[in-house]
């Protein structure tokens, strides 16, 4: 496919590997971090880390670093495709790569790109079709880029089991993100907690423990019901699809984490 706008967009399978790139350079407002470091991606992840930057290297190229919000927007977006079982730059919730990016808190005026790959665990055989496809290996070795987030999901029950994301971008949030207003230490099962952060989208309020926590309810004393979000379910099927501040939620976590709450 060609370039339009800026964006460069390519699509390819190649035997059961499937891969999707997308770039763009955007411009918006910055928003807030969240946490995720080395010790987060599992062995496969830390090799493809390993591998990319080995491969920038021979080309002359800095080495990416961990983006902590980054690693969350790759983390999400991985289980998002696992557990709705679908391939594509566009979530669950409709949103492309670069609103994605925005509404989880890597808004900055920089280069950012997108890859996904779906079908293998093996971070060398996944790296080695990245750079035969055109698409792809431009975002590897993309100058501009600086940092990285990568995750990786798997579903038996799902069309190509494993799915992998890779989110690029060209400034460490770190340096930039805003300090969060509050935090709740959350443990395995359930989890009251009152929202002291401004009112927005459920999954962007819990971006934190994103992959940590299944459902969260919220009791609507006007309508005299529960209503819940889940990020295993579909959109469509949630009947609480903002967190408003100074309210009361329920949330039921399937490990540990910290919850961090922003303005």
């Amino acid at each position: 496919m060609g370039r339009s706008l800026s964006v460069n967009l390519f699509a390819r399978v190649v035997s059961i590997l499937v891969l999707v790139a997308v770039a763009f350079a955007f411009s918006s407002a910055v928003l807030p971090s969240s946490s995720f470091g080395l010790s987060d991606l599992s062995p496969e992840e830390q090799i493809m880390l390993e591998l990319i930057n080995e491969y920038r290297a021979s080309y002359g190229l800095q080495p990416l670093t961990l983006s902590p919000v980054l690693m969350t927007v790759a983390d999400w977006m991985a289980r998002d495709m696992a557990d709705n079982d679908y391939f594509s730059h566009t979530d669950s919730r409709g949103l492309g790569p670069f609103e994605r990016m925005d509404h989880l808190g890597y808004a900055y005026n920089t280069w950012r790109a997108e890859n996904l790959a779906a079908a293998s665990e093996n971070a060398q055989i996944l790296l080695e079709y990245l750079q035969r496809s055109p698409g792809h290996n431009e975002n590897l070795l993309r100058p501009e880029f600086s940092v990285i987030g990568i995750a990786s999901a798997y579903n038996p029950h799902s069309y190509y089991g494993w799915y992998w994301a890779l989110e690029f971008g060209g400034y460490m949030d770190d340096e930039y993100a805003r300090e969060p207003i509050a935090t709740f230490e959350i443990k395995a099962g359930w989890n009251g907690i009152t929202h002291l952060g401004s009112s927005a989208a459920a999954e962007d309020v819990l971006a934190s423990i994103a992959g940590k926590y299944v459902i969260v309810y919220h009791w609507d004393e006007d309508a005299q019901e529960w209503l819940s979000f889940s990020p295993h379910a579909p959109l469509v099927l949630s009947t609480l699809r903002q967190l408003e501040t100074s309210k009361q939620y329920w949330i039921y976590a399937s490990e540990e984490g910290t919850l961090l709450l922003y303005e």
